[in-house]
């Protein structure tokens, strides 16, 4: 459970004491724009309060305050001059100040070296500019909440990814961005045949390439890897999708926000005659329907830091329903997380989300009236939505505390915690069950890529190594997500930083 001091420094508003007073002035300002605004506050405030779902942090935060921005993720475009870099910084730091984290391709930049034609001189390149926007991170705080978070992306094929890899090998900087590269299907085509690759109109060997993101990643965590042509695959607009939110699992249009929210699964484990114990599938059914309307009404409520921002988001209407709990209901029903019937239970768990959320908002324009987002013809959908009813797995680093569960589908980083004083045990573990480390890497990406098959944007998750583990154990972990349809993987080595979130509060990533 979070402590109460982070709920009173971050979530709690001055007169508010406890989470239930927090749900209810969430649940009183979303139901706002609802026909039957008393009958829908009580039914969010129970799905909150019964710990069945939880919204993103800006939302429990800023719902029903002075600056209501409820939307956790952002996408900025930087395209290649002054003008560009520096409007998008502005418009960065008003998204920061609203509680938002937001994900930047630096690809557009011209190379370091480049002459710059209106002075003469030589561009300083996409890294030069990264550490601006860090530095500017420093000074702005989410929400006067949080430091900024933030994604920096650059392109496999950018003449500077050389720059960009070996920019975070020093600890403590870079410190307000998480770094990926963005591997196109022409690298990993190349890669595997053995035949050069371009930087530019540089011929390369991208074995070469791809041993330093390894290492690095070995070395640090950092670089992630993002499979651009893959998330395009899904993206029903012909504008391509370039960058993502700063944990990887929201790909996003230039100017699209997305506020998310998680299924807390571990809560819908019944015990059925005979002893058995599985889903309550009508439950979680009615959580769903819930909880996309819910997310809907926030869109509506939503007070967006730009014009830009509001205008886009709209037209698509696009909302992230993702899950949390997940290790902790396996354990329940008695299943290794590490099983071919947790991955068997993945997939029909995330289908049947997927296609319970889908139906719910077909059913807010078919029987309840609301207009369809604007764009829903140009997305090839069969029948108007409500919103582009986006299923996705995001990092539930702070509302998995609120909740008191595990995070995402992640599997627990250790059975004990330390509650009160003392140090306690997680009463729905048992002897057997294994943590984070025990898990073999295999199984961490079989789970992504369960989870990945209906979900509709990317899911997060963090392939966890023990220290021990060998340059050839990162590659193959990026190979094996690559293979088997994961749209980007991150890895970490126990041990890799001096600072790591399982022993470090002040390092948790609290996005969601």
């Amino acid at each position: 459970m979070m402590k109460r001091e982070t709920l009173e420094d971050r979530y709690f508003t001055e007169s508010e004491g406890n989470i239930q007073q927090m749900f209810a002035r969430v649940a009183n300002y979303v139901a706002q724009v609802e026909s039957e605004p008393n009958k829908w506050e009580e039914r969010f405030y129970d799905l909150m309060n019964d710990n069945l779902f939880l919204p993103n942090s800006p939302t429990l935060m800023n719902a029903g305050t002075e600056l209501p921005q409820m939307s956790a993720c952002f996408v900025l475009p930087i395209e290649d001059s002054m003008d560009s870099i520096f409007g998008t910084l502005r418009n960065a730091a008003r998204v920061w100040k609203s509680g938002g984290g937001t994900g930047f391709d630096f690809s557009r930049i011209r190379p370091k070296g480049s002459l710059v034609k209106s002075t003469g001189g030589r561009a300083t390149g996409p890294v030069s500019f990264i550490d601006v926007y860090n530095k500017a991170a420093d000074t702005v705080v989410q929400g006067g909440k949080r430091p900024g978070a933030n994604m920096a992306i650059l392109r496999v094929d950018h003449p500077d990814i050389d720059d960009f890899l070996d920019a975070k090998t020093e600890e403590g900087k870079f410190t307000n961005f998480n770094f990926s590269v963005g591997i196109t299907k022409e690298f990993m085509k190349a890669l595997f045949h053995g035949h050069q690759f371009f930087l530019g109109s540089k011929s390369v060997g991208p074995g070469r390439i791809w041993k330093k993101i390894v290492t690095y990643a070995w070395g640090n965590g950092e670089p992630g890897v993002v499979f651009l042509d893959r998330i395009n695959e899904d993206n029903p607009f012909e504008e391509p999708m370039r960058t993502t939110n700063p944990c990887g699992e929201q790909p996003l249009l230039p100017y699209e926000s997305c506020n998310l929210g998680s299924i807390n699964l571990a809560e819908f484990t019944e015990a059925y005659l005979g002893g058995e114990v599985t889903f309550d599938w009508n439950k979680l059914e009615d959580a769903v329907q819930v909880a996309v309307r819910f997310l809907d009404d926030v869109l509506t409520m939503n007070e967006f830091p730009l014009d830009e921002i509001r205008e886009k988001t709209l037209q698509t209407r696009k909302i992230g329903l993702g899950v949390m709990g997940w290790h902790e209901a396996l354990a329940r029903m008695g299943l290794h997380y590490d099983s071919v019937e947790a991955f068997g239970l993945a997939e029909e768990t995330m289908k049947f989300i997927d296609e319970v959320a889908k139906t719910a908002s077909t059913r807010l324009v078919a029987v309840e009236g609301r207009k369809p987002f604007p764009r829903w013809k140009e997305a090839g959908l069969n029948e108007p939505r409500r919103n582009l009813t986006l299923t996705t797995l995001a990092p539930t680093g702070s509302i998995s505390q609120i909740a008191d569960t595990t995070p995402g589908i992640e599997p627990a980083w250790a059975l004990e915690y330390e509650a009160s004083g003392s140090l306690r045990r997680f009463e729905w573990a048992d002897e057997d069950t294994k943590t984070a480390l025990e898990i073999d890497p295999e199984a961490h990406i079989q789970m992504q890529a369960a989870f990945q098959k209906y979900t509709d944007n990317a899911v997060s998750k963090t392939v966890n190594l023990s220290n021990g583990v060998e340059l050839h154990d990162v590659s193959e972990v990026f190979w094996q997500a690559y293979k088997s349809g994961c749209k980007g993987v991150t890895v970490y080595r126990n041990g890799s930083r001096e600072l790591q979130a399982n022993n470090c509060p002040e390092c948790e990533n609290i996005l969601q």
